[in-house]
C-alpha cells in the first residue's frame, strides 16, 4: 500500500513538472499586429506540449504499475 502512494506522489510530481515546465516554455506573448487566420497553426505549441507530457507521465505511470505487480 505505502508503495503505491510513493509511486502515485511520484507521478503527480512529474506530471506537474511537466505541466510547469510547459506553461513557462511556450506562454508567452504574442506578436502585435494583425495575423490572418491562414497563418495560424493548427495545433498551438502548448496544446503539442501537454499531450507529450501527460503520455510521459502515462508512460511512467505503466512502467511503475507494471513493476509494482511483478
Amino acid at each position: 500500500m505505502r508503495k503505491i502512494a510513493v509511486l502515485a506522489a511520484t507521478a503527480a510530481v512529474i506530471a506537474a513538472a511537466a505541466g510547469l515546465w510547459s506553461t513557462a516554455t511556450f506562454d508567452k506573448p504574442k506578436v502585435a499586429g494583425h495575423v490572418q487566420a491562414t497563418e495560424a497553426p493548427p495545433v498551438s505549441p502548448h496544446t503539442v506540449a501537454i499531450g507529450v507530457g501527460v503520455a510521459i507521465a502515462l508512460a511512467i505511470i505503466g512502467y511503475l504499475l507494471h513493476w509494482i505487480s511483478s
